[in-house]
């Protein structure tokens, strides 16, 4: 709305049509909740064939979906939802899903990235089926991501079942690598947010939360056992982070991440025994590689 408003001043458009948008019109917050993981380059010649026609705009999208429109009960008259099967919901308040969504969804997703890459995985699903990593996700869904959220524990566990049903869906191949795109920008909300509601609430430090952290530091260094890993982020982050890399130690790039603000908006290193954990995690992925750690946290 206010971007409208503000191309029709500039536009020097009739004041009329800025009352018109104002007085006449709902703009609603939204959230869609659907995996979609691009065109389906394996598959795309039998669809085709079946569809009769080449379609260059084909796209894999899982059966799940979900839109919630943040707005008055009275759109329903101008759109019959409720008429149909389909997942929307039109709610007063859209922050709940919101938070849902982001801790427990996009959490995992961010949680398995750098983890399952420096196992050597390739796709979501290889993340759930993975011995160790399979049983420390399912633990952090319901051991450390949905205790510390303050909504209805049923709603939320009923979510996280239904997410990792998704995770498994056999026809949606999801990259780890494509989800790790802009990773610097998705940890805060996504994992630092469940870190620091878990410490505030429980006084300690969610151990799974925190592998997941340390695992993104250590992807960002942008090699693994000797292989280079294709990241891909804004380049002046990237830079930084093989700065950190070459200039110090683990324990150096550990007080350079955690008092870096431009990324979390806050100094972490102030939150007590996060960064020796960090540290313990990343000098032990380097000497005995990631499935070790993740094998003590399973107990």
């Amino acid at each position: 709305r206010d971007i409208i408003l503000r191309y029709a001043e500039q536009w020097g458009l009739d004041a009329d049509f800025a009352s018109w948008i104002s007085d006449h019109n709902i703009f609603c917050n939204t959230l869609v909740d659907r995996i979609v993981t691009g065109y389906p380059t394996a598959d795309a010649d039998e669809i085709q064939r079946q569809l009769g026609f080449e379609d260059k705009l084909l796209v894999m999208g899982e059966p799940y979906h979900s839109w919630i429109i943040e707005g008055p009960q009275s759109l329903h008259e101008e759109l019959p939802i409720a008429q149909t099967k389909l997942g929307i919901k039109i709610v007063d308040d859209a922050a709940p899903y919101r938070e849902t969504k982001v801790r427990i969804l996009n959490g995992l997703h961010t949680s398995m990235v750098p983890i399952g890459i420096l196992l050597g995985l390739t796709f979501v699903r290889e993340a759930l089926d993975h011995p160790a990593l399979g049983q420390m996700l399912q633990d952090e869904a319901h051991e450390e991501i949905i205790p510390s959220m303050d909504l209805d524990k049923d709603e939320l566990t009923q979510f996280a079942a239904d997410v990792f049903d998704r995770f498994r869906n056999p026809s949606v191949h999801h990259r780890l690598l494509t989800i790790a795109t802009n990773s610097s920008a998705k940890e805060r909300p996504r994992i630092l947010s469940t870190l620091l509601a878990y410490h505030d609430k429980f006084g300690e430090l969610p151990p799974r939360i925190v592998l997941a952290f340390a695992a993104f530091i250590r992807l960002y260094k942008g090699e693994w056992q000797g292989e280079d890993i294709a990241l891909s982020d804004d380049a002046s982050i990237l830079a930084w982070f093989k700065e950190q890399w070459a200039a110090g130690s683990v324990a150096d790039v550990v007080t350079a991440v955690l008092k870096n603000e431009s990324l979390w908006q806050q100094d972490l290193s102030a939150i007590p025994g996060l960064h020796a954990m960090l540290t313990d995690y990343l000098t032990r992925m380097d000497t005995g590689g990631m499935q070790p750690i993740i094998e003590q946290i399973n107990g």
